[in-house]
């Protein structure tokens, strides 16, 4: 992963990695995920398909019982984010 803009769905990374342009040979789950799906979208994808076994989950989705035991996050969860997150103009 080269030079990604994280900040839609990555903030606080440790050791103060920057995520307006993250680089990095070894990704988290989340990580690539959120590469993964902002590259879709640069490129115009108009739909997402995910499956929830293989996907890094903190980073689709954060309830109310995680939100209660870890309230300093360091992802905003796409369906946080969806309604923002547009593929086309």
């Amino acid at each position: 992963m080269k030079g990604v803009d994280l900040r839609p769905f990555v903030h606080d990374l440790p050791l103060g990695q920057d995520t307006a342009f993250f680089s990095t040979e070894d990704a988290s789950g989340s990580t690539s995920l959120a590469a993964a799906l902002l590259e879709a979208l640069e490129l115009g994808a108009r739909a997402l398909l995910l499956d929830e076994d293989t996907s890094a989950t903190n980073l689709l989705v954060r309830d109310a019982r995680m939100q209660a035991l870890v309230p300093r996050e360091t992802l905003t969860p796409l369906l946080d984010r969806v309604a923002d997150l547009k593929p086309w103009g």
